[in-house]
């Protein structure tokens, strides 16, 4: 989360100057920053400050929080995505952001009382197996 204070000057600020710091624009060309003065919930219509020129915020209050709304540029986010579906065409290695076939198991032999008695050899005696393998008791209560 960044939380740095930046200078407003006469109640205005430029968008490169928080571009400046956060670098922004290396990571997404042609992106446009916002500020909002406040943290919109998913599917809240977004109200930004007001830009005049675009990228100028205007009606700003020093000492006041504001939130960086970044807008990549349509065009650069379609390139984006189209090298990614080129890097990953052919799928993902096993193991390598797909956990494949892993299942739960039981984690008692691992000093881990289980949370699922469908899984766990012994559910009875978990605790009691979790100990034994090393578990600490403070962390669970039979």
């Amino acid at each position: 989360m960044y939380d740095e204070k930046f200078k407003v000057e006469n109640h205005m600020l430029k968008a490169e100057v928080i571009d400046e710091l956060y670098c922004l624009s290396d990571v997404m060309p042609g992106c446009f920053i916002h500020l909002g003065e406040k943290q919109f919930a998913y599917g809240e219509e977004q109200v930004y400050v007001k830009e005049d020129p675009p990228g100028t915020f205007k009606g700003l209050m020093a000492g006041e929080t504001y939130w960086c709304y970044v807008q990549q540029d349509s065009e650069q986010e379609n390139k984006d995505q189209e090298a990614m579906r080129q890097r990953w065409v052919g799928g993902v290695a096993a193991g390598i952001g797909d956990r494949g076939a892993e299942v739960e198991t039981c984690s008692c032999k691992w000093g881990a009382p289980c949370t699922n008695s469908i899984v766990c050899t012994d559910w009875d005696n978990r605790f009691a197996n979790a100990l034994k393998a090393g578990g600490n008791p403070i962390l669970f209560t039979g």
